[in-house]
């Protein structure tokens, strides 16, 4: 797999929606997203893709509540 398992635009979407589930369900992760985990090519992608993908959408997912008025201190320690 030489492209990236997602465009700019899935990844703000997806990080959206697991902003929402952070906030509401604790211990929700990236890969918890159904339209991640219906994906085929999240299927065959290596570990080393999964990862990145995740930390991309985590670290969206951060800057969308910051930026919604939650408190920084409190969003790290629900996304890690």
């Amino acid at each position: 797999m030489g492209r990236d398992l997602y465009r700019k635009s899935e990844l703000e979407a997806l990080a959206a929606k697991y902003a929402q589930n952070v906030v509401t369900h604790r211990g929700f992760r990236p890969e918890d997203l159904p339209e991640i985990a219906r994906n085929q090519e999240w299927k065959q992608a290596s570990p080393g893709q999964r990862e990145k993908v995740c930390r991309i959408i985590r670290d969206m997912a951060r800057a969308l509540l910051i930026k919604a008025g939650y408190n920084r201190d409190i969003v790290y320690r629900n996304i890690p």
